[in-house]
């Protein structure tokens, strides 16, 4: 294989794994995007620049604030746009205002660290899922250009 060509040991099952764990959207294929989103460095998530960006990027009718209907369209599924809503919306209005869209992309970059050391298996399937429209938000903008 490739991999073997290149010099690497792997075994199947961590092949297995780290593919799955690329293949967001579960096509059998990564994706663009999917692996964009597996190298968006946590420094990068944590800048202010990104945040805000990907803020004005979530925030699709500029009102300030990002709905459940907002990330729903953003995330395409909703038990992954209840679960940020559920776990960012820190004054339970029902929407993320910038602080608390700041939190949360901080808290994914000390999470998501090169370490490897994701946190609990939730919060890394979350974060997988946010960096995916993140990476999506990255590929639109470089597309504009």
């Amino acid at each position: 294989s490739g991999i073997d060509n290149a010099g690497f040991s792997i075994q199947e099952a961590d092949l297995t794994e780290l593919f799955e764990a690329l293949d967001v959207d579960g096509t059998g294929k990564i994706h663009y995007t999917e692996w964009l989103s597996a190298t968006v460095t946590p420094t990068l998530l944590a800048s202010e620049k990104t945040i805000q960006q990907v803020y004005d990027f979530f925030d699709i009718e500029q009102n300030g604030v990002i709905s459940h209907d907002e990330l729903l369209h953003v995330l395409g599924d909703s038990n992954t746009a209840r679960a940020v809503m559920e776990a960012a919306d820190l004054d339970g209005s029902g929407a993320l205002d910038k602080e608390e869209f700041t939190a949360m992309m901080q808290s994914m970059a000390q999470k998501c660290n090169p370490s490897g050391d994701e946190g609990s298996r939730s919060h890394f399937l979350l974060s997988k899922k946010l960096t995916g429209s993140i990476g999506t938000f990255f590929r639109t903008r470089s597309q504009g250009s």
